[in-house]
């Protein structure tokens, strides 16, 4: 198991531990973390770690570099400065044992092709908030204004129940909208079907998002999990973490804030799942990510992928 994947699962665990949902608020102001100097979004799990270290310390900006960024660009990082971890996969290739060439068979050197392809490690390098530069000021006022622009929370929630619908609408899946007592909202992959049942109306976008990101998994699209195998625990707690992920990546992508209950039940069971489960933060922030890109362009919506 790579150390890089357990310091990742124990940051996320941390955090669920003192009430703090992890994908809750994944942006800044509706607008995606990324490199100041290349203007390179951050994907996946970064998306996580960034945020809770934004959160951690009252950051404004969504905008990041590496030490060296900074130095090359005459900037000066302020003593004992924060610093967050952004996650990657390099890929390796495993060493083979040295043999001497009349030991080695023709069948043989196939056998060693198969069994030394590259494999992806995960690895990470840590990067700097520009909050941490003595020149931030200097910087804000010429680029990170730019980035952040400001919309009606009204207005947004209109443009996303839209966007949702067009996208339910493109991929011919069943929707049902009731009040029908004893019935709870979920997506049926047999029958291709979101129902949205005694939803309040300020959690049901978040609602709404949860169970659209859950279609994207059905074979015909994303093929995330087999129809068959959805509601079996241990797929069903993976596929849960996907949705839960994917809708508020979605939501807070078009500037809006998830609406989500911290209950003590909530985090520990979550916190409880990854630490079994230690590469299931990053697989599913992958996914939930490919998931949001999907929607994306089905809906044919730019202006949400774009941040607002």
């Amino acid at each position: 198991m790579s150390k890089v994947y357990e310091i990742v699962t124990n940051q996320i665990i941390n955090a669920l531990e003192k009430g703090t949902v992890p994908w809750a608020s994944p942006y800044v102001a509706g607008v995606k973390h990324q490199n100041l100097i290349t203007k390179i979004p951050y994907h996946g799990v970064n998306i996580m770690l960034l945020g809770l270290v934004a959160q951690a310390n009252g950051y404004q900006y969504p905008l990041w570099l590496t030490y060296n960024q900074a130095k090359q660009k005459g900037w000066h990082v302020k003593k004992g400065a924060k610093t967050a971890m952004v996650t990657f996969f390099k890929m390796y290739q495993p060493k083979i044992k040295d043999m001497a060439d009349d030991d080695i068979a023709d069948d043989d050197i196939a056998e060693e092709e198969e069994t030394t392809k590259s494999i992806p490690v995960l690895r990470y390098y840590n990067v700097f908030n520009i909050a941490e530069l003595d020149e931030c000021d200097e910087i804000v006022n010429k680029k990170a204004t730019e980035t952040c622009k400001v919309v009606a929370i009204s207005d947004l929630e209109k443009e996303y129940k839209i966007f949702l619908h067009t996208y339910i609408s493109k991929e011919k899946i069943e929707y049902i909208e009731n009040e029908i007592n004893g019935l709870v909202s979920a997506y049926n992959p047999v029958k291709d079907r979101i129902r949205m049942s005694n939803v309040k109306p300020e959690n049901f976008l978040q609602v709404l998002s949860h169970e659209v990101i859950h279609s994207t998994g059905h074979p015909k699209r994303l093929n995330r999990f087999a129809i068959d195998k959805f509601a079996e625990t241990e797929e069903y707690s993976a596929e849960e973490l996907v949705a839960e992920i994917g809708s508020c990546m979605m939501m807070a992508q078009a500037g809006l804030q998830p609406n989500i209950e911290n209950s003590a039940s909530y985090c520990n069971g979550w916190a409880e799942f990854l630490r079994d489960k230690k590469k299931a933060i990053v697989s599913a922030s992958a996914k939930a990510e490919k998931a949001c890109d999907f929607v994306v362009k089905v809906a044919g919506i730019k202006k949400l992928k774009e941040a607002v």
